[in-house]
C-alpha cells in the first residue's frame, strides 16, 4: 500500500536552490535585498533600518515594531514584496527540479501518494512542477505573489496594517506576476496576499483565504505516514504551523544542514512531540534529493 508523504518547504529550500541564477535570501538577508528593490523599504528611517539588521530578533523582530510606526506604508511594503519574490526565475539546475521529477517516479511506482506545501513567498516549486504537470496546486501557506485580492477599490491606503480586507481571491499566473505587481505599484492598486514576515504571519489582504488554506494543510497532516520539513526553521511562536505538526500522528523528519536550527527543532519536539517519531537529517536540499533519488534516506536518518 502506498505511503501519504507530505514535503513541507521553507526558506532554507529556496535560498540554495540553483547556482546558475539568484535565488531567494534566507531572513536576515531579506532586508538589504528589499531596500535595493524597494523605493518604500529604502526610505525607512535609519533607527528602523539597524532594527532589521540587528540580530536580536531579526526582520521578524523589526517588522512588528514598524508595522505600527509605519501603517500607512504598509500596502506598498507589501506589494514591493511581491514584486520582488515574482522577480525569481527557474534555471536549469534547480533543485526543485530535480525534485519533482524524483516525486514523480515515486508516485509512478505507486511507492507514495505525495502532498506539497510550503511557506515561501517565492514559487520556484510551482514553476518546476508546471513543467512536469498540467495542473496542481501548491498551497503558499503564507501567501504569495500569485494570490491577489479580486476588488475594484484604488487608493486603499487606508487599509493599513491595522485594518484586514477580506475580498476574493484571484490567481495570477507565474509568468504575469511581476508585471501584474508592478502595475499595482503604477496605479496605487491593491497588495498581494501575503503574511507579514512577524511573529505569528498575520495576513493583511483576504486573511480568511489563508486560514482556509492552512486549515486544509493542518487536517491533511493527520493522514500523513512521512511529513518531511525542508529548509523550515522551528519557529515555535508560529502556533498556526506548529501546533498541527506537534499534534500529527505520523514520523516528521526534520532536513536542514545547520546544527542549530536542528537542535532547536530536538529540543521541540522533545517537548511536544515526545511520544511520537521525530527524526533529523542534516543536510542540504540538494543532498536531501540526491539520496531520495537512490532510496537512501534512511542513511542519513538520525533519531531524536
Amino acid at each position: 500500500m502506498a505511503r501519504n508523504t507530505h514535503f513541507m518547504f521553507g526558506a532554507g529550500a529556496s535560498a540554495y536552490s540553483q547556482e546558475l541564477g539568484p535565488c531567494p535570501p534566507l531572513g536576515d538577508g531579506l532586508f538589504d535585498e528589499l531596500c535595493k528593490v524597494g523605493p518604500t523599504w529604502d526610505a525607512l528611517p535609519e533607527e528602523d533600518k539597524r532594527r532589521f539588521r540587528s540580530t536580536a530578533g531579526g526582520f521578524e523582530k523589526a517588522m512588528e515594531l514598524v508595522r505600527d510606526k509605519h501603517d500607512q506604508n504598509m500596502k506598498r511594503m507589501l506589494t514591493e514584496i511581491g514584486l520582488y519574490f515574482s522577480s525569481f526565475r527557474l534555471f536549469k539546475d534547480n533543485v526543485y527540479l530535480k525534485f519533482v521529477e524524483c516525486i514523480l517516479k515515486h508516485i509512478k511506482n505507486k511507492e507514495d501518494n505525495i502532498y506539497l506545501s510550503t511557506l515561501n513567498y517565492d514559487y520556484l516549486l510551482n514553476l518546476a512542477i508546471e513543467i512536469h504537470w498540467d495542473i496542481y496546486f501548491v498551497p503558499q501557506l503564507h501567501g504569495s505573489p500569485l494570490y491577489a485580492p479580486q476588488t475594484n477599490l484604488h487608493d486603499v491606503d487606508l487599509f493599513g496594517a491595522k485594518v484586514h480586507l477580506e475580498s476574493r481571491v484571484q490567481g495570477i499566473l507565474p509568468g504575469d506576476a511581476y508585471e501584474y505587481w508592478n502595475k499595482q505599484l503604477t496605479i496605487n492598486g491593491v497588495a498581494p496576499v501575503i503574511a507579514l514576515y512577524a511573529p505569528s504571519k498575520p495576513v493583511l489582504y483576504s486573511p480568511s483565504f489563508i486560514q482556509k488554506l492552512q486549515l486544509a494543510w493542518a487536517e491533511g497532516l493527520v493522514a500523513c505516514d512521512r511529513i518531511f520539513l525542508i529548509g523550515l526553521r522551528c519557529s515555535s511562536h508560529d502556533i498556526h504551523l506548529w501546533q498541527p505538526i506537534a499534534r500529527a500522528p505520523g514520523r516528521v523528519i526534520f532536513v536542514n544542514p545547520s546544527h542549530r536550527d536542528c537542535e532547536e527543532f530536538s529540543r521541540w519536539a522533545s517537548r511536544e512531540r515526545s511520544t511520537k517519531q521525530n527524526q533529523i537529517i542534516t543536510k542540504p536540499f540538494s543532498e536531501f534529493v540526491r539520496l531520495l533519488k537512490l532510496n537512501r534516506i534512511g542513511d542519513a536518518i538520525v533519531d531524536v
